[in-house]
Order: structure tokens, then sequence, then C-alpha cells
């Protein structure tokens, strides 16, 4: 046992590169047959919304052709180190990244075929849990120094190592714009005239092009500080993208809309489950209907019109907002997950 422990202990510690591998690609003239596909997922004729979608060369020309997930390299070690009976996977992501609905998409893979007497309705059973063990919106350092409020209340404290997080990331331009509409737990200056309002002009009584700075409070005692919103995506996705000690997958948001069987089966098999295939479907409607902490956001057609539009991708934004996000936004992490910046003139919003 001492000899296992001292074994873990020295992979858990390992040092892993940061590496993006692309799915399989969709070409030009199969990709308006893959957005109907994802409508019969969910149970839409395509022919009845077919008309209001963006074009494929527009989704391309933001995301690319192929589905990007970073740690795949990782999974190897995950499975040889964690005993399947014991394996968990649990989604992290900022938040409005689409952690529910990834949580909603693993509902289709098992780990463990039996879950113990009482705890056959829990959210994570078979292994696949609603978020990790350290909080689902907290940062990746916070892994190994906090437990997850549902967790500590259902007396729960799982050994990290056994959970491998995979973290949707979403592209920062879409993230703003829908911070600008739910900011939950993060806060600074801006309005429903002016988001993401990166920086100050004159109307806003600061120093042109000065950013605005943003917390986050997860809580009454713990807060993370930022030099703009831009800057709080480059800090939160750096953290995960870096982690280099232990197994963790990164997938894209817009992979979940446009890819989701390829991903979700991806993650399946790192983990070593078993993706049912069969009853996999998506929700036309958005996974958070209902929740009060969520209203309004986005089910698939409207995610599809939102999130594939170039110029809606950039809609709040005026033209100092653009110039700083180009030159504030990681390049690395822009480049690693295939996002691009957008080009054109905006002028400022009334």
């Amino acid at each position: 046992p001492e000899a296992k422990a001292a074994e873990a202990e020295a992979e858990e510690g390992r040092s892993f590169p940061s590496l993006t591998s692309r799915g399989p690609a969709v070409e030009d003239e199969d990709g308006p047959d893959r957005l109907r596909s994802v409508l019969r997922l969910a149970g839409v004729d395509p022919s009845t919304v077919e008309s209001e979608l963006p074009s494929w060369a527009d989704l391309t020309s933001m995301y690319g052709n192929a589905p990007v997930i970073a740690g795949l390299e990782r999974c190897a070690s995950f499975r040889e180190r964690v005993p399947k009976e014991k394996r968990m996977v649990g989604p992290t992501g900022m938040f409005n990244s689409g952690t529910n609905l990834l949580g909603k998409f693993l509902a289709n893979c098992r780990i463990i075929r039996l879950v113990p007497e009482g705890h056959e309705t829990d959210k994570d059973r078979y292994g696949m849990r609603w978020q990790a063990p350290w909080g689902k919106h907290t940062p990746a350092s916070w892994r190994g120094r906090n437990t997850c409020e549902v967790d500590r209340n259902r007396g729960i404290f799982l050994p990290i190592e056994e959970v491998m997080p995979v973290t949707v990331v979403k592209d920062p331009y879409g993230w703003m714009g829908s911070m600008c509409r739910h900011s939950y737990a993060a806060n600074w200056r801006h309005s429903s005239h002016h988001c993401p309002n990166l920086v100050g002009i004159d109307a806003d009584q600061k120093t042109n092009g000065e950013p605005f700075p943003v917390t986050v409070r997860y809580s009454s005692a713990n807060a993370t500080h930022h030099e703009s919103l831009a800057h709080l995506w480059n800090d939160w996705y750096g953290e995960y993208h870096n982690a280099g000690d232990y197994p963790r997958l990164v997938i894209r948001y817009e992979d979940l809309l446009l890819h989701p069987e390829y991903v979700t089966r991806s993650i399946c098999d790192c983990a070593g489950g078993t993706f049912n295939e069969e009853q996999f479907s998506l929700d036309p409607e958005s996974v958070k209907a209902g929740q009060k902490a969520h209203v309004g956001s986005n089910g698939l057609i409207e995610a599809l019109k939102r999130y594939g539009d170039p110029e809606r991708r950039i809609e709040g934004f005026d033209q100092e907002d653009l110039n700083f996000a180009e030159r504030s936004l990681s390049r690395e992490l822009m480049g690693a997950y295939g996002y691009s910046f957008p080009g054109g003139e905006r002028s400022r919003p009334p």
C-alpha cells in the first residue's frame, strides 16, 4: 500500500504538456448535413428552422470545421492510475460557458454500472458528476484547497485525483456577450447601453482606454480580481490550459452545439466509460429552463443563431472594446482553441 501511495503521489505530480487535438473535419459541402443531424438529435425537423440558421461558412469562419479537445494525451494516465469503480468526471467552466449542457450530455456515459442503494437518482451516478469536487466555476488553482458547497453539505469529500475535470471554454467574444446578459458573481462597471465595457471613454468619466477591473466574488470570503473582463477569460482558462500536473480535458462550448456526439464520446472513452449512442439526444430548450438564476438562457436553436452569427458575436462591442480585446486576449489560448479575432469597424451603441 505504501508503494502504491508513493506511486500515485508521483503520478499526480507528473508534468503534462498543454496539447490540443482536432477531431474529424466537416468539409464545406457536408456542413449543412451536419447541422441537420444536430437538429434531428434534438427532435427538430430541419425544414422548419433551416432558413433561420447561420451558414456553415459563417460557423467555420469563427470556429473552424473540426472539434478541438485539449488533454486527450492524459487519458491513459487517468485510467491506469484510478480503478474503474472509483473514476469520476466533473464539468468545470466559467459562468455562461455551457457546463450544464455538458453535464446533461455526460448522462449518456457510464463508468460504474451499479450504484449504491439510495443513490439511484444522484446526479453523479455512474461516475458522471455535475461538477468537480472543488467547484464548477471556481479557478483550477482551488483544486485541493476547496470543497464545493453541494459536496460539503452532503458530507462528501472525494480524493481529487479520482475526478477528472472537463473544462468548457467558450469563444471569449460570445462569452463576454453572455456575461453582459447574466453576470452572476462577476462585478464590473457596465450597463445595458455599453457592455462589455472593457475600456473607458469620456462618457464613462474614466480615462480613455483604461480598462474597467472585474471582481468575481465566489463567496463572502473568497474573491478574485482581474484587469478587465477579457483578462478574466485569460486568467480563468489559462489556469486549466496550463495545468500540467494532473489529467484534465478542455473542450469548446461551440463543439457541444456542432459536434455533440464526438465530444461526448471522446470524454467517455477518455475515462474508460461506455457511451450510450442510441439514447443520445439533444434538448431543443435550454437545459437551464425553470431555474430562476438562469432565466433567458439559450436553447439549441437560439444558441446556433446567436453564436453562429459573426455580427451577433460582437454585439455591444464598440471599436475601443474590440481594439482592447484584440490587444489583451491571450493569443496562446485563442490559437490553441481555434478562435479567431473579428475584423471590421464597429460604432458605439447609442
